[in-house]
């Protein structure tokens, strides 16, 4: 059944079938060649069909003009396709095709770059499109398998498999096994549709008579019985590659006869429309012609298992037109294992409504290794791999192969199930049902647009009853003509139609579009009124007629649909908006002016002047624009085409004309690299010609051309801010406006070219607008994780702006920091007629109500609680309309919540230190001064608690905290309850979460109770050299500084601790002590500062001996105090002469408070051998050896005895140097505490001062704690008492204050 290739139309693709290690790869496989000729040739990394083009012509009334262009330049209509108007392929006549025949591969290419020239400089045709080439990449997989060979059906765990990964055919069969009045069109290798599965199966052209050699029915095809070949442009699609009938067998192979397959839908008609060469390779023309034929004769599905192709207009504006047929085209997504989202795979890439792409799925229901994916591009899941069906090396074989390919005719299959069933319903309808049907499964979580694998019974269920059981599930499938990715025709009126379906249509739907062109943005609404171009009022198709600019551009537009009861739709479209270049030719190009600018142009219907030189080492070069540039001064020159579609060419040239012209400079590749930029010496005034071109034909759209005068290429990334909303909110609605600025930093800004917004990790989003962006976002529930890109058209990106919002429709009411609940208080609103209102707590007692209406207590008597029911308060008269009644409980019992729900937010704290599970929260605000106590009861869980001030979760200021309420420490039964006591001043707001300590939940409620008591501040401050170490905090500011707030009679304990060096001097502001921790009664305001002051040194020896502090010397000799080697002072210690093997040690036994020692010390010695040790109780902590001068050392030391020891020792021989060692400037953290006592004697007094002994402190006397002057000095001895000699008056007009310090 071999057939001989007789010719082949336009692009070739690709089966989307099974990896193969062994596949050939583009341009390393010999070229097969056709009819005389190679199969196609290479050029740009791409292969091309070597003789054939694509085009569709502008004006069908211009046909005879486009005849005449084709006879006079050797060229033939191939073929005129039905569905798109003026498409056609063009290949050579005869006469060409015989000439052809003995031609070089470089005159072929020659040959067809020419006849692209021709016809698109033409100006008769939309587009002229090059044919590229794909090919079959894989081979049937082992055939192991001898059981449960269809798992793909019916999945019961065989061969290592889970059960249930499979699509639930059996059960979708108690529905519908399908229709033979549905056509499934299968666009690939042909169909062997003699085999004993597929026979019975197999769509019959009834305008057809079998075996008389006439095309009957004029369709082009002589007796195409079972549809027609494309590939070789006869009536006989029969396969003999395998592919097509593999993926036959799997949508409809026969069932219930001896045949071993059954497929999906196995009652239907399947059409065989070959499209890809016996060697599984073909023509982007011969699928277009596959598609037209399918549609143009009854299929309402299309399988193409196939792919490869670069992006066709001509094959876009086939798959439009079948959308208008509403025929569905099932994709297969490709087996090269990457994210479509980023690297496009055609024709499952097309973003039109009718086109479904589809990932494979192995047994276990883990997507496929080889299988393409993208969330944005790729829609579900479906079998894929070990999939057993027929194949075409005879009427009875079978085997197995892998790929998308194979993952493609399940989901074609159903289709055809549900077509059966509702035959007239849109092809969005059955979308939506589809894919709502799917069976969610891990491996395509993220990786689909569903993540979700195909469930046939799900799809069909229901679509035999009345309303055909499309329920609204409030997501709506939308659809738009044109679709995005159309090329718009300039200075013209477009109309765009949007078809809004939820299960059924939905024709009260509020349709918006704003678009971004040329920097600037607009708003546009959808009509839905019948008016033009709106077609019918009140159906679920909104139009509106955009004018376009005459000057091209970019354009976006942000589509948002919305409705009642239904999530907002919203999809970013983006279209090319494309003028007839006036700059086309070298006399009429554009003027640059001054020291250079940024333009942009599109050269899609540019041509190339018959005499233009090749620009930049570009022989394919297509579509060249130009300017002229004279700068105002000499320099040097700078031009880039960064950021244009595609690869451009880009050459400078002076002369006056083309044919004289002489080029200075161009962007040849260098080392393989073609560059952006192109630089030249400039002269001021003169000008220079800029060409730039599109590389090949491919290359075509947008062209961005930057010019400067003394520029480089843009290496600074942009910079990209989110303006709003603020980062971490929590959002109760699920759609929220992003909008932010970016901006391309000087010098050589190439500009901002577009912001892309990735939410949760998915696939990015282009928002509108560029300096100043928006988008209207629809947030996932939970976390929304959001980074913001900025890209400029040098390529280079921006570190990602970042926010988080969260969105979680609480389930439990206050789970989040915004849904705080109020805690004893009722809030009502007059209307002027009403006198009963309800509160939320039981009044056992009304006088400790606080009641007031707009701020003003209620005087006694006006109010009483009803005699019915004591959650009701009564009005003596209704208050007024608008009136705001509060109602303030002493006490407040919290309704009983579970936090098995709740959830933590994003920048909340950890309650108590502890990282929690899910907390609850509240809030207060007192009425006046008081003390709120919370606790928490009827508790499940061990709780803790947090309380705060602020007005964000991610910004609060901890007020308190409790894990364990220390008085139901001993409580039996007691589940680890909480409370927290804190004095408010009136008008305060503080939150109180509530948590579970190390992840616990359950139920739990709050007491909340509140007093009005008289309120104090304290607020203690410490000078530089100490610090606060007690418990206590100061959450509360004001303009004086920090403070906390205690009940009268609270009792606050302070204590502090000196830093190293330095010595707590005592309290100074509303009261004076030197006690340390302090109890202290409030019962005022209160504000007090801790003081601190250096410690003057414990000994330096000043004395000229060891006599100020209680030395001891020990050893074999004593040490002395000399004053031959100091550290900066008079006099220093020194060990004593010593010989070997001997010690002498200088030692201190001290009282010590907490802190830090510091002490000078040097060392002559013996390197390593003769040595001084520091020692403290006995413990080595420091030593020295060898020569070492003056260095200051320290040492932490706790409070209370201890024995500090300088030993200098030697070794059993030898000495060096001056054999010694020397201690200066000691600064010790000794305990010289004292304190004063007054003792009474009539009108006259004395002090008696307790201290240290040895010690001498000074008596200082003051009027006012602030200045202080000496008034006595004091020795203590062996005692530890003095009574000191001077009296003081008692009765003397002035109060004086005395303390005792240690100097």
């Amino acid at each position: 059944m071999n057939k001989r290739l007789i010719q082949f139309t336009a692009c070739v693709f690709a089966l989307v079938h099974g990896v193969s290690p062994y596949a050939a790869q583009p341009g390393h496989e010999k070229v097969p060649m056709h009819n005389g000729l190679p199969a196609w040739v290479e050029f740009e990394g791409q292969q091309w069909h070597s003789t054939q083009l694509l085009a569709r012509l502008k004006d069908a009334k211009r046909k005879e003009a486009a005849t005449k262009i084709l006879n006079d330049n050797g060229m033939v209509v191939v073929r005129e396709f039905k569905l798109v108007p003026g498409l056609v392929s063009i290949g050579l006549n005869e006469r060409q095709s015989a000439k052809a025949k003995g031609w070089s591969r470089d005159a072929l290419i020659v040959s067809l770059r020419k006849r692209h020239g021709i016809l698109t400089n033409s100006k008769l045709f939309r587009y002229v499109e090059y044919d590229g080439i794909g090919h079959v990449d894989a081979t049937p997989s082992d055939k192991a398998y001898q059981d449960g060979r269809l798992w793909g059906l019916r999945n019961i765990g065989q061969d290592g498999g889970l059960d249930d990964a499979d699509i639930d055919a059996a059960e979708a069969w108690d529905i519908s096994k399908g229709a033979k009045a549905t056509i499934v069109a299968v666009c690939d290798t042909g169909i062997r549709y003699t085999h004993e599965d597929l026979r019975d199966q197999m769509w019959i052209n009834e305008d057809e008579i079998a075996g008389n050699n006439l095309d009957d029915d004029n369709d082009g095809f002589v007796d195409n019985i079972y549809g027609a070949d494309f590939a070789y442009n006869d009536g006989d699609p029969i396969d003999v590659h395998d592919h097509g009938t593999h993926c036959a067998g799997t949508i409809g192979a026969s069932a219930n006869d001896p045949a071993p397959h059954v497929g999906v839908a196995w009652n239907v008609a399947l059409m065989a429309v070959q499209c890809m060469a016996d060697a599984g390779w073909g023509t982007n023309a011969s699928l277009i012609g596959a598609v037209d034929f399918a549609v143009s004769n009854g299929a309402t599905v299309c399988n193409l298992s196939v792919g490869g192709y670069p992006f066709s207009m001509a094959m876009l504006d086939t798959i439009v037109a079948a959308s208008d047929a509403n025929v569905i085209l099932v994709c297969a997504a490709g087996n090269n294992g990457s994210d479509n989202d980023q690297f496009a795979h055609y024709p499952s890439n097309y973003d039109v409504g009718n086109v479904i792409a589809i990932a494979a799925t192995d047994r276990n229901d883990n997507m496929a290794g080889f299988s393409c994916y993208g969330l944005e591009s790729v829609d579900l899941g479906a079998p894929g791999v070990d999939i057993y069906s027929s194949v075409a090396s005879s009427d009875s074989s079978y085997e197995f192969h892998q790929g998308t390919s194979m993952a493609a005719p399940h989901v074609a299959g159903v289709l055809a199930l549900m077509r059966s069933l509702q035959p007239n319903w849109a092809y969005l309808q059955i979308r939506e049902k589809l894919f709502a049907a799917t069976d969610p499964i891990p491996s395509l979580d993220g990786m689909t647009a569903t993540g979700g694998r195909l469930n046939a019974f799900k799809a069909i269920d229901g679509m035999g009853s009345t309303g055909g059981g499309l329920m609204p599930d409030g997501i709506m499938e939308v659809g738009i003509k044109p679709p995005s990715g159309s090329i718009l025709l300039a200075g013209t009126s477009t109309n765009l139609f949007v078809t809004v379906f939820d299960g059924i249509p939905v024709n009260n739907a509020v349709v918006s579009g704003l678009v971004e062109m040329n920097n600037e943005i607009e708003s546009y609404f959808f009509n839905n009124s019948g008016d033009e171009p709106d077609v019918d009022a009140d159906d679920n198709i909104y139009s509106n007629a955009i004018e376009l600019p005459k000057k091209g551009g970019k354009m976006k537009m942000s589509l948002m649909v919305e409705a009642e009861n239904k999530q907002p739709y919203l999809r970013v479209i983006n279209y090319d908006v494309v003028p007839i270049p006036e700059n086309d030719d070298f006399e009429n190009a554009h003027k640059i002016s001054g020291f250079g600018n940024t333009v942009e142009e599109y050269n899609t219907f540019a041509t190339l002047q018959s005499n233009e030189p090749e620009h930049a080492s570009s022989p394919l070069q297509q579509g060249s624009l130009w300017w002229n540039w004279s700068p105002p001064v000499d320099g040097k020159l700078y031009a880039d085409v960064a950021g244009s579609d595609g690869l451009a060419t880009l050459a400078v040239y002076v002369g006056t004309d083309l044919e004289s012209a002489v080029k200075l400079v161009d962007n040849s590749p260098i080392n393989d690299e073609r560059p952006d930029s192109v630089q030249w010496e400039g002269k001021r005034g003169r000008t220079y010609h800029i060409a730039v071109a599109s590389l090949s034909e491919s290359q075509r759209g947008y062209i961005r051309l930057r010019t400067e005068v003394n520029g480089s290429p843009d290496i600074n990334p942009p910079i990209v801010r989110i303006n709003s909303p603020s980062n971490g909110i929590v959002s109760v609605t699920n759609r929220v406006e992003l909008a932010g600025i970016a901006i391309d930093p000087q010098p050589n800004a190439s500009g901002v070219k577009e912001i892309s917004i990735v939410q949760n990790k998915q696939s990015g989003v282009s928002v509108m607008g560029r300096d100043n962006w928006n988008l209207a976002v629809v947030l996932a529930k939970g976390l929304n994780h959001f980074n913001v890109y900025a890209l400029d058209y040098s390529g280079n990106v921006s570190n990602p702006a970042k926010l988080v919002i969260d969105h979680r429709p609480p389930e439990v009411p206050n789970d989040h920091f915004v849904n705080a609940m109020t805690l004893n208080n009722d809030v009502f609103l007059g209307d002027g007629s009403r006198t009963q209102f309800p509160v939320n707590q039981p009044i056992t007692d009304l006088t400790r109500l606080l009641i007031s209406q707009d701020g003003v207590p209620v005087p006694d008597g006006e109010v009483k609680v009803s005699d019915l029911n004591d959650r009701y308060i009564v009005f003596e008269s209704p208050p007024a309309e608008g009136v705001v009644i509060e109602v303030l409980h002493p006490l407040w019992i919290s309704p009983l919540q579970n936090t098995t729900q709740a959830t933590r937010e994003e920048g909340e704290p950890l309650h108590a230190g502890n990282e929690g599970a899910g907390s609850i929260w509240y809030r207060f605000r007192a009425p006046t001064d008081g003390l709120l106590s919370v606790s928490t009861m009827n508790a499940s869980f061990d709780t803790v608690m947090g309380m705060y001030m602020g007005n964000r979760v991610d910004t609060l200021n901890l007020v308190s905290f409790n894990d364990e309420d220390p008085a139901l420490e001993d409580l039996e039964d007691n589940p680890g309850l909480s409370r927290i006591d804190q004095a408010l001043e009136g008008g305060m707001e503080v939150y109180i979460a509530v948590d579970g300590f190390a992840g616990a939940r359950g139920v739990v409620s709050l007491l909340s109770e509140f007093e009005a008591v008289p309120i104090h501040r304290l607020s203690v401050s410490a000078s530089d050299g100490g610090k606060l170490v007690s418990a206590l905090t100061q959450p509360f500011t004001d303009e004086d500084g920090h403070y906390t707030l205690y009940p009268h009679n609270g009792v606050a304990r302070l204590e502090v601790r000196p830093d190293g060096g330095n010595v707590f001097e005592g309290w100074q502001g509303s009261l004076n002590s030197m006690d340390n921790p302090l109890d202290l009664f409030v019962t005022e305001n209160i504000e007090v500062i801790a003081n601190f002051g250096p410690v003057s040194l414990a000994e330096n020896f000043e004395t000229g001996d060891l006599g100020h502090l209680q030395w001891k010397t020990a050893g074999d000799a004593d040490w002395f105090v000399q004053s031959k080697v100091t550290s900066g002072s008079n006099f220093a210690a020194q060990s004593g002469a010593i010989g070997d093997g001997q010690s002498t040690s200088l030692i201190l036994e001290a009282d010590f408070t907490r802190g830090e020692g510091f002490f000078e010390v040097r060392v002559n010695s013996e390197r390593t051998w003769d040595r001084l040790v520091f020692l403290v109780d006995d413990r080595k902590m420091l030593e020295w050896s060898g020569i070492q001068e003056w260095g200051n050392y320290s040492f932490n030391i706790s409070p209370g005895s201890h024995v500090l020891e300088w030993r200098y020792q030697k070794d059993f021989g030898n000495s060096f140097g001056e054999d010694a060692a020397w201690l200066d400037n000691l600064d010790l953290p000794l305990r010289l505490g004292a304190s004063l006592a007054l003792e009474k004697s009539g009108d006259s007094a004395r002090l008696r001062l307790w201290g240290r002994t040895g010690h001498r402190y000074d008596i200082e006397v003051s009027t006012d704690f602030s200045s202080w002057e000496k008034w006595d000095s004091v020795f203590i001895d062996a005692e530890g008492v003095k009574l000191l000699e001077k009296e003081i008056e008692l009765n003397a007009s002035t109060t004086r204050f005395f303390r005792a310090v240690a100097p």
